[in-house]
């Protein structure tokens, strides 16, 4: 009897869990967005103490943002950026900030893309154009 009621607590322990929460039920998180910096001929720490507070600094400013992390390679740096919630609004904010900062002139403009492995597709945009016959 004992051994019974061990093996339906473990059964009821295991099975109340997955009944409440299927896998696969929860909302996956977003993926975060990207900024990257170039600055050709830069070492790791210019790119640390320069380029990143500059961009830290903008980004930190945008409604939204919940979570930035950072690391500089070479002459990249490479920031995640997470927003809650990651509305196209906030998005545009964040580009502008990105358009504003000043960098040192030989660093490229910061590149802002989507990063993480749930790349989605937002719009489908299909165009056509009548082409005049025999051309």
């Amino acid at each position: 009897m004992g051994r019974f009621l061990g093996l339906s607590w473990l059964l009821l322990l295991v099975a109340v869990p997955m009944a409440c929460c299927p896998a696969g039920s929860a909302p996956a998180p977003p993926d975060p967005l990207v900024v990257s910096t170039t600055w050709e001929g830069a070492s790791t720490t210019q790119m640390d103490t320069v380029v990143g507070p500059t961009i830290h600094a903008a980004v930190l400013g945008i409604p939204g943002v919940t979570r930035t992390r950072s690391f500089s390679t070479g002459s990249q740096h490479t920031m995640l950026v997470e927003m809650d919630p990651p509305e196209p609004e906030a998005r545009l904010l964040l580009v502008q900030a990105l358009g504003q900062i000043q960098l040192p002139a030989a660093a490229d403009p910061p590149v802002l893309s989507m990063g993480g492995t749930q790349r989605r597709v937002q719009r489908w945009i299909a165009v056509s154009a009548d082409l005049p016959m025999g051309q």
